[in-house]
């Protein structure tokens, strides 16, 4: 079907998807009514204490000599961090979309389509209300130095309806299966693994859906060339992201930069260069079933499906 809207009401949208409004929404007074109405429709849990959802061995973090040598108490406290990581991008990716579905329902043109991004809006919603009450403290607005909510943002705002589909159902929602997947099965609280489970339910068919209504024959050449560099980021960013939250949270916590000999030690122990790798596979895979040789062959030259040496990590 092709696309009968505008590329000037696209441009248009930009203004209310400003990547700071879309990572800036203020939550209303515990005490509001409508927290109430909400608390009816959702039936949240009660909060819960901080709990470290997953262990040292699901980051490889069990064969570091680092982090074996620190204390226990700041080892718990690295997978603490981890854990609240975890939980935020989830967190924000749920907020994100809905400006997503909002902006597809705007773009849509048929009933169907409409349907579709009214259900998975509603998704989003009770995916939020089933993470939130897992936070350990109140959600930081700081978003602007996280990559893949960056680059989230950047698909939202300037993004057609097309390179939507393709970014954000196909790939990154098609990366999501696995990716919660690992999450589900190494979690170490059962509440939590029930939460991922319901959202699980849901990415099979935010993603399959994605794969029905892509539609590469009437994209412009230029609007392809997008597609394939965009998708290039997302899945470079996918695929090291593991390597880069390790890093961050060690020297969080010991309150001093690593040297290149302990990140490139760290590396090689938790085996990061077969982790990029085997993320590498399963987003390639996505790709190959679910595009044309031309875009492949875009997003392919970029070098993201390439192999990767931990030189290439040590500076992330």
């Amino acid at each position: 079907m092709t696309n009968s809207i505008s590329n000037s009401f696209v441009d248009n949208l930009k203004s209310v998807l400003l990547p700071d409004r879309l990572y800036n929404i203020q939550h209303l007074p515990k005490e509001h009514g409508l927290n109430r109405i909400l608390k009816i429709i959702y039936k949240p849990q009660d909060s819960h204490q901080a709990k470290v959802l997953w262990d040292a061995k699901f980051y490889g973090l069990n064969n570091s000599t680092l982090f074996q040598g620190l204390s226990e108490l700041v080892q718990n406290q690295i997978l603490q961090d981890l854990t609240d990581h975890n939980l935020f991008v989830a967190y924000h990716v749920e907020v994100t979309g809905f400006f997503y579905c909002s902006k597809m329902i705007l773009l849509s043109e048929t009933v169907e389509e409409h349907s579709l991004y009214a259900r998975m809006c509603a998704d989003e919603a009770q995916h939020l209300n089933m993470v939130t009450p897992y936070l350990t403290s109140k959600i930081s607005q700081n978003t602007k130095g996280h990559k893949l909510l960056k680059l989230i943002s950047e698909v939202i705002q300037d993004s057609n309806k097309e390179a939507m589909v393709f970014l954000t159902q196909v790939v990154l929602e098609g990366w999501g299966i696995p990716y919660y997947q690992d999450l589900k099965d190494n979690c170490l609280d059962e509440s939590f693994q029930q939460v991922l489970r319901n959202i699980l339910a849901d990415e099979a068919y935010h993603y399959s859906s994605g794969v029905v209504l892509f539609d590469e024959k009437n994209i412009k050449d230029l609007d392809l060339n997008y597609i394939g560099k965009m998708a290039a980021k997302l899945i470079q960013v996918l695929r090291i992201g593991a390597a880069a939250n390790l890093k961050s949270a060690i020297e969080g916590r010991i309150k001093r930069e690593l040297s290149q000999e302990e990140i490139r030690l760290m590396l090689e122990e938790t085996c990061a260069v077969e982790t990029v790798l085997s993320r590498s596979s399963r987003i390639e895979k996505i790709v190959r079933s679910n595009s044309s040789d031309k875009l492949q062959s875009i997003i392919a030259k970029t070098g993201v499906f390439d192999s990767i040496k931990i030189d290439q990590l040590i500076n992330l």
